[in-house]
């Protein structure tokens, strides 16, 4: 896995495939987040199980995503 960053994106490649991404809007020190892989999972039908414990964490505070999470 290699995460490659692009202007206002940050993606995780397996091989040359994109697995994962974030995009972003970058102002001063901060970057706000305004679109995950959560999103494209929605879109094409896909479920999350999420393994680092930031992701975990969202997956348990938020109602909104557990409709992605793979339980």
């Amino acid at each position: 896995m290699k995460l490659e960053m692009r202007k206002n994106r940050a993606i995780l490649l397996d091989d040359k495939k994109v697995v994962g991404y974030c995009s972003y809007v970058e102002e001063g020190d901060v970057w706000k987040i305004d679109h995950t892989v959560v999103e494209e999972a929605r879109k094409q039908g896909k479920r999350i199980v999420p393994v680092c414990s930031y992701a975990i964490h969202q997956f348990e505070k938020h109602e909104s995503l557990q409709d992605v999470l793979k339980g």
